[in-house]
C-alpha cells in the first residue's frame, strides 16, 4: 500500500495588483498587522521580484462576502483558480503564458535540456525560504520513492524515459531528457488540474521529520 507524505505547510506565492519602485499596497488587516509590530512591513515580505497581476477591469475592494460556485470541502476547483502553485501560468485568455514561481527558462535546441530559475524570495507559510531544494525533496524522496503515492509526472518523462534533474544552486534546476520534450512549459502551465495533480515541490525542512530516510521516529510512509 502506498501513503502520502502530510503536507501541513502552504506555498506562498504573493501576487500584487499594483507596483511601482518597492511601494506596495496590502490588505488593512495586514497594514494593521505591521503597524502593531505581528508582521513586518510588506516591502520585506515579498520576494525581490513578485508576481503583478494586472486586473482586467480595475482593482477590487477589501472585504465583503464572497460567494461559491460549489460546497465542496476539498476546494478542488477554487485552488485552480488560485492558481498559485503553477510553475508557469496562462495568461490573457491562454494566448500567453508567463512567469509564476518559475520566473525564467531557457532550453536547447532540440529540447533536451531546459534551465529553469525560480522566483528568489518566495516562502513557506511558516518563513522559510522556497528553493529547489523542495523541489529535490519531492523529486529524490516522494516521487521516486516506491512506497509512496506520489508518482512521476509527465512533465518529466519523454520518450519513455524518465528525466534527470540536477539543482546546482538554490535557484537552478538543470532538466536533461534522452528525447525532445519541447512542450514542457505548456505542461507546466497546465499543472493546476483543479488542484489534484502531484506537487513538484513540498516543504523538505518540515517533511524529513516524517520521512523514512530521514526520520529516526518513522520506519514506514504508514
Amino acid at each position: 500500500m502506498k501513503f502520502w507524505l502530510p503536507v501541513c505547510l502552504v506555498f506562498v506565492l504573493l501576487f500584487v495588483p499594483t507596483a511601482a519602485a518597492q511601494q506596495y499596497n496590502e490588505a488593512p488587516m495586514l497594514a494593521e498587522l505591521v503597524e502593531s509590530g505581528e508582521l513586518p512591513p510588506v516591502d520585506e515580505r515579498l520576494p525581490e521580484e513578485p508576481v503583478v497581476f494586472e486586473p482586467w477591469h480595475s482593482i477590487g475592494e477589501y472585504g465583503g462576502t464572497w460567494y461559491r460556485e460549489d460546497n465542496r470541502t476539498d476546494w478542488a476547483f477554487v485552488r485552480m483558480k488560485m492558481y498559485g502553485f503553477s510553475p508557469v501560468r496562462f495568461a490573457r485568455d491562454a494566448l500567453d503564458i508567463e512567469p509564476n514561481w518559475v520566473q525564467s527558462w531557457e532550453r536547447n535546441d532540440d529540447a533536451t535540456h531546459w534551465t529553469l530559475h525560480l522566483r528568489r524570495g518566495i516562502k513557506w507559510s511558516d518563513g522559510e525560504p522556497f528553493t529547489t531544494a523542495d523541489f529535490m525533496f519531492w523529486w529524490e524522496h516522494m516521487a521516486q520513492n516506491e512506497e509512496m503515492s506520489e508518482q512521476i509526472t509527465d512533465h518529466f518523462v519523454s520518450g519513455g524515459e524518465i528525466a534527470q534533474i540536477e539543482a546546482p544552486d538554490e535557484y537552478t534546476l538543470e532538466i536533461y531528457y534522452d528525447h525532445p520534450f519541447p512542450l514542457l512549459i505548456e505542461r507546466f502551465a497546465m499543472h493546476a488540474d483543479g488542484g489534484m495533480t502531484q506537487y513538484l515541490v513540498a516543504p523538505a525542512h518540515y517533511l524529513e521529520q516524517f520521512h523514512p530516510d530521514f526520520s529516526d521516529e518513522y520506519d514506514d510512509f504508514e
